[in-house]
């Protein structure tokens, strides 16, 4: 008999993905092969990389229901003031422009996150500014793990409904 699962295998949720499931979108099966998971006092989410022969991205799912597709990207690279500002406990901008699209900051606030590959309840200090634009479709979170490790995710929303067949490796 193996391990206890974490969720009924009946009805697998979107909210239940974790290491090793196999899902499809667009017509293709991808695994994830890796992961982080942020937890902020008003919001959660986990960023979890989808991993075909030919082709990989990363998928957000926010709240257990949300999904977006994202890239992960240095978060100097949407402003260089960012590493300082969040390491100075300042506020963060109220409006962010990255790749042409202008950002409003909806959320933030301080957690903890943890690296999905480790499979162990490691919990480290996170703070998380949240960014919406175009009526929410696209989002932009900036992430600092730690000290001094910053990070953004960038993407679009779609429906969760373009995620199918949750297959746990087993």
């Amino acid at each position: 008999m193996g391990k206890p699962l974490n969720f009924d295998p009946l009805n697998v949720q979107i909210r239940d993905l974790d290491m090793g499931f196999f899902v499809d979108y667009n017509f293709k099966t991808y695994e994830i092969t890796a992961g982080t998971e942020v937890q902020m006092k008003d919001y959660s989410f986990r960023v979890m990389k989808m991993d075909a022969a030919d082709e990989i991205f990363w998928m957000l799912v926010e709240n257990g229901t949300d999904t977006a597709v994202v890239e992960s990207v240095d978060a100097a690279l949407v402003d260089a003031d960012i590493p300082g500002l969040m390491q100075n406990f300042a506020k963060p901008p109220s409006r962010l422009t990255f790749k042409d699209v202008e950002y409003s900051c909806i959320g933030q606030g301080d957690g903890k996150y943890r690296d999905l590959t480790k499979n162990a309840m490691d919990w480290n200090r996170s703070s998380c500014w949240k960014y919406a634009a175009n009526g929410g479709n696209n989002l932009l979170y900036i992430i600092q793990k730690g000290a001094s490790t910053f990070e953004a995710v960038v993407g679009t929303k779609v429906a969760p409904s373009d995620f199918s067949n949750f297959l746990p490796k087993m």
